[in-house]
């Protein structure tokens, strides 16, 4: 999902799905350094949209009429933003609804070279702490569903199941992070060497 420049600074006030990872140091994109610069506005996004990201919206709902193909279940947008109901800085805003069933559908297109990833029960990790944010932030739902375009050649649908454990265990580093960090505006001490350039922009 991309976000327009206003999206993007409204998002400065709070911890998004797709942020969680990154959060918890468990990224391949996102650090908690670069997520604390853009969320203090130390560092400003200023980079256009890359191609992958627009296709990745694009194909969103090819993704979706693919799923309920396979699966036979019909699935609708959701406009509306998810709050945590005891931290407002934690939202969601997720793909799609399962229509009949307490659960939610995340759309993912990835190239070939990364269809390892998703071999047998694999879910990348990063995916994994994305859906159980969404799940924080929506209470009544009881799974997601991860369905996943791969290149052209392959499609998987994968499940992530309410663990009320690991969800707590994230929600509680992500207020950790918010708290002593973001409202304090001290930089984390985390510093990977994924944090070069976030370092050389401050």
């Amino acid at each position: 999902m991309s976000f327009t420049k206003e999206q993007q600074e409204g998002r400065k006030g709070y911890i998004g799905a797709s942020e969680a990872a990154g959060v918890l140091g468990l990224s391949r994109w996102q650090t908690p350094l670069s997520i604390w610069a853009h969320k203090t506005g130390k560092l400003e996004d200023t980079e256009p949209e890359k191609l992958y990201q627009w296709l990745g919206t694009e194909l969103e709902e090819v993704v979706a009429k693919r799923f309920m193909l396979e699966t036979g279940k019909k699935v609708h947008k959701v406009n509306e933003a998810f709050v945590h109901a005891k931290h407002p800085f934690l939202r969601a805003h997720i793909d799609r609804k399962v229509e009949g069933e307490d659960a939610i559908l995340q759309c993912k297109t990835v190239t070939p070279y990364k269809s390892g990833e998703w071999e047998g029960s694999e879910i990348p990790n990063e995916y994994i702490v994305q859906e159980l944010h969404e799940l924080a932030c929506c209470p009544r739902y009881k799974r997601a569903y991860v369905a996943v375009l791969i290149g052209n050649h392959d499609f998987k649908i994968k499940i992530v199941e309410r663990d009320e454990k690991l969800i707590a265990d994230i929600v509680k580093k992500e207020v950790a992070f918010w708290n002593n960090f973001i409202l304090t505006g001290e930089m984390p001490v985390q510093i990977t060497k994924d944090d070069a350039d976030t370092l050389y922009g401050l």
